[in-house]
């Protein structure tokens, strides 16, 4: 089963790059199929395996400029994507937006048979996808209810994309992601039962978190926290994260609890928690990439590059550009 697929060819595998070196990517997977996917921005490693229950993918984009790659969903399918490097946009082939994610994000998707495109700027980006069968998730309706109910809306609505909640890749998701890749299938006739274990410990992490809206109003407001904590970490980049009435809605608190919660386990308020994890999030940038001040500023959601500056001078107790000729990764010629 192959639900989506690239518009381009790939090459073989060992094909070298312009220095004569061969291409390895970071994350080897010894049982797919590997392809070189060349574009006059840059280079995908494309790794990819099939199985009788889900098809699995691995995109590392390496790029020197902007690239928009265009995307089929062959028929309808439920997508876990996993953002482990880099940042995409998801739009329709008329640029309407549809989604985003960042590094350290993780999310579930139905799609139906379409065309869309992801936006991705120069650097490295690397993506894992994990598509299993529809009616193997119909089959495990006590254990996905929530996935059911999504493909049943999906159907009924003749939506094209339905997106669920992204989520923070935490340190159990991202080992059951090496552990899956990392399967041997050399002389071990228990190999696709280990892999179809991990693939359901995956989907199950993901599935659980979002049965967790239906309980939140059992839990104590003190128990609540960690969920919104990763809540924002996993959605930081979004401009209206830190609105208290829409998190008030979401967790079922007032919004004076909220406030005093928040800030007695983590000893700031929401705003400047999110403020944070944008200023950290703007010092990769600055270390990683050649990108001006002021895209920066955008790419870590501040409105203008002077607030921008001002918070980043607050919290190091220097301007951006101070940091970045002090802490300045060198960058590959």
């Amino acid at each position: 089963m192959k639900s989506q697929i690239l518009l381009t060819k790939g090459v073989d595998a060992n094909k070298t790059n312009f220095t004569g070196a061969v291409m390895r990517p970071r994350y080897n997977i010894p049982y797919a199929k590997t392809e070189i996917l060349p574009y006059p921005e840059g280079t995908l490693i494309y790794q990819h395996y099939s199985s009788y229950l889900y098809y699995m993918e691995l995109f590392e984009l390496r790029l020197e400029h902007k690239l928009t790659l265009p995307f089929r969903i062959l028929d309808q399918a439920l997508f876990q994507t996993y953002m482990l490097q880099g940042e995409v946009t998801f739009t329709t082939p008329y640029e309407n937006l549809l989604y985003s994610a960042w590094a350290g994000s993780y999310y579930a998707s139905i799609n139906s048979e379409a065309d869309c495109l992801a936006h991705f700027d120069a650097d490295t980006h690397i993506i894992a996808c994990i598509t299993p069968r529809l009616d193997w998730i119909r089959k495990q309706k006590n254990q996905f209810p929530y996935f059911i109910h999504g493909i049943e809306k999906h159907s009924t609505y003749n939506e094209s994309f339905l997106f669920m909640d992204k989520r923070y890749i935490d340190k159990d998701t991202g080992r059951n992601l090496m552990h899956l890749w990392q399967l041997s299938p050399n002389g071990r006739t228990s190999f696709e039962k280990e892999m179809d274990d991990q693939i359901r410990q995956l989907l199950s992490g993901y599935h659980d978190t979002l049965q967790y809206k239906d309980y939140f109003h059992l839990l104590s407001n003190t128990e609540k926290i960690p969920f919104i904590t990763e809540y924002l970490k996993a959605n930081f980049l979004t401009s209206d994260i830190a609105n208290k009435s829409n998190l008030c809605a979401r967790f079922h608190m007032s919004e004076r609890t909220l406030q005093r919660a928040f800030k007695n386990q983590h000893q700031i308020n929401i705003h400047k928690y999110v403020e944070n994890l944008r200023l950290t999030h703007a010092c990769s940038l600055l270390m990683e990439t050649a990108l001006p001040i002021h895209i920066i500023a955008s790419r870590s959601s501040f409105q203008t590059a002077n607030y921008f500056c001002r918070a980043f001078s607050r919290k190091y107790t220097c301007s951006p550009t101070v940091f970045r000729k002090n802490n300045r990764t060198p960058l590959p010629s």
